[in-house]
């Protein structure tokens, strides 16, 4: 593996990560501003979310803490630029940075995975006091949110998957550059001493 496809790989996912967390972020605010209709009454998402009268309190602390993990991919992006502009880091200490990197953004990934599940099963008390909803089936009812709504959740569950994909390439990548520069550390050079040529003592003949 060449060090210059390597730095190459961190730019290109530095602009995936910056993009599309970017891209999230503004998704967030358009779903927050989204108008739902409960019982005749237009309400945007961000009130259901941190209203504790039409949601659990969780719901609110939930959501922030995704709007932070968003930011979190953004500033890991940023990080990959500065990386893949050292010039002083030599190749094993990049390698670790993309073994580490990689298996951080799997770790988060999971997090942020298992965070938009949990909110997904909040559940949601409407105003006359029916049956408890989930915030998963609020987003889905059509007569009751816009399909945007259910896309842009959609959307947020799809990227997560990809950064885990992504996550596990950049972390097997890191290693098994590794596992080739320490293999070719510890491999020494092979002298075949067949064919040296042969030493011989040639003395002056006597006469």
């Amino acid at each position: 593996m060449k060090r210059s496809a390597v730095i190459k790989s961190l730019k290109i996912y530095a602009i995936i990560f910056m993009g599309v967390s970017a891209i999230e972020l503004i998704f967030a605010l358009l779903l927050a501003l989204t108008e739902v209709t409960i019982y005749g009454e237009l309400l945007p998402i961000s009130n259901i979310i941190l209203d504790g009268d039409l949601i659990a309190i969780e719901g609110a602390f939930i959501w922030t803490f995704l709007i932070i993990l968003m930011i979190l991919f953004l500033i890991l992006g940023i990080s990959f630029i500065k990386i893949a502009k050292d010039t002083n880091l030599d190749s094993m200490k990049l390698a670790k940075f993309m073994a580490i990197l990689g298996m951080l953004i799997l770790i988060i990934s999971f997090i942020k995975l298992e965070y938009i599940i949990i909110m997904q099963k909040i559940e949601v008390f409407y105003p006359s006091g029916e049956q408890a909803d989930t915030f998963q089936a609020l987003l889905y009812n059509p007569s009751i949110t816009p399909f945007s709504a259910a896309a842009l959740w959609i959307f947020f569950t799809a990227v997560v998957c990809g950064y885990l994909v992504l996550g596990i390439i950049m972390a097997a990548g890191g290693l098994k550059w590794m596992l080739e520069m320490e293999k070719q550390n510890t491999t020494e050079p092979i002298v075949d001493k067949n064919l040296e040529s042969p030493k011989t003592d040639e003395s002056p003949k006597s006469t």
